[in-house]
């Protein structure tokens, strides 16, 4: 959006200063490429192997320079001058130093996502399409767009409510009666939405996912405790093919689609278990597919703008941990944590038979899979 235009009016006739008005055009304005080519009569680039890391890096669109932080790179700095000052040679040294430490920065963010970036190449060469410069949410949209063919545009509607499945038990009155209202296209959550409190733990629903509340804690076992986390496999893409939701905008085709793309997955990652190299593709692209595609139903700008199915998506996860919390709590099963599609428990070992029964018992009754993961310990400042 920034560099490649500017290159090209660089390497054209603009000047210093005429370069410094379109920077700040695109900057100020948001200017989007072809709107600058238009503007500036600029003929756009007919061949550059250019892509973009800030999609596809896992915290999308934080600074360069926050992930030089995170990256403990050596040196991190800010523009050494006002980006309007007019600079003298020594300054301009100094600049240039700051860009090549910049790049140096871009460079090591390249090496830390090589992975994410290969796993592009390889699904874009699957697809017929360059997919480097996209996101999770990308991707997904571009991988289901392409199998499913045809879409229509779908506007937002004025409320929603939540229709409760059958397995769902206990008392969800207040959701099941409440008209969440939209906002530019986005669910609203209602401030008064309750807080749930299970033993001395407490709750949060959001339109993410669940989330325990807890602050700095450790939680260290004894000798004779066990400390174990539950996550559901492919929560939410099992919760959509469960209820059977689609965006209206694609219709029912949605479902032999992503059930494909699901089935898919699960048998690729058996595979890569193996060390099958294909298959681990596959499954990281897939998982993607499935996952990435949820950021989308939320976006009034995409064709699998879906807002009711996020909310029944997110609140069924929501409710169905709180059923499995619940359950646990009443046979003296502690819940410790928990974050949108599993949970941390501790318990004496003697009871972690009854814990699995437990776990068995609510996986029968609403067709989820979990998978367990045994802690030494949990350190958390917070549930995230």
């Amino acid at each position: 959006n920034y560099d490649i235009p500017l290159i090209k009016a660089a390497l054209g006739s603009s000047t210093s200063d005429e370069l410094f008005r379109m920077s700040k055009d695109i900057i100020g304005n948001r200017l989007t490429p072809w709107a600058f080519y238009t503007d500036y009569g600029i003929k756009p680039p007919s061949k550059i192997d250019h892509f973009d890391l800030s999609q596809p890096a896992p915290a999308v669109m934080i600074s360069l320079k926050m992930y030089g932080a995170r990256m403990h790179m050596r040196k991190l700095q800010d523009l050494p001058y006002a980006f309007d000052s007019h600079l003298t040679e020594d300054q301009k040294l100094n600049v240039i130093k700051y860009c090549f430490n910049d790049i140096t920065t871009t460079e090591a963010l390249y090496e830390q996502i090589k992975d994410r970036i290969d796993l592009r190449i390889k699904l874009g060469e699957k697809y017929g399409m360059d997919l480097r410069s996209k996101s999770d949410a990308q991707i997904a949209e571009a991988i289901i767009k392409s199998e499913v063919g045809s879409v229509e545009s779908t506007s937002p509607p004025e409320s929603i409510i939540y229709k409760k499945p059958d397995f769902i038990t206990g008392d969800t009155t207040f959701i099941e009666n409440h008209k969440f209202l939209m906002h530019k296209g986005k669910i609203q959550l209602p401030k008064d939405m309750p807080l749930v409190k299970i033993g001395d733990m407490t709750y949060k629903f959001g339109i993410g996912g669940i989330h325990s509340t807890e602050k700095s804690q450790t939680v260290i076992p004894n000798a004779d405790e066990i400390l174990v986390d539950r996550d559901v496999v492919s929560y939410y893409p099992s919760i959509i093919l469960g209820l059977g939701l689609y965006p209206e905008g694609v219709g029912e085709k949605f479902l032999p689609v992503y059930r494909n793309i699901f089935n898919t997955r699960l048998a690729a990652k058996e595979k890569a278990k193996k060390g099958d190299v294909e298959a681990a593709t596959v499954r990281d692209g897939y998982k993607i597919a499935l996952n990435g595609s949820y950021g989308k139903f939320g976006s009034p700008y995409s064709f699998l703008y879906a807002p009711e199915l996020l909310l029944q998506t997110t609140l069924t996860g929501q409710l169905a941990l709180l059923m499995l919390i619940q359950a646990l709590h009443d046979k003296g099963i502690t819940t410790v944590s928990a974050n949108t599609d599993g949970f941390v428990s501790i318990m004496p070992r003697a009871k972690h038979d009854e814990y699995d029964s437990i776990c068995l018992d609510w996986e029968l009754a609403t067709g989820f899979v979990l998978e367990e993961t045994e802690y030494r310990s949990l350190h958390s400042r917070d549930v995230n």
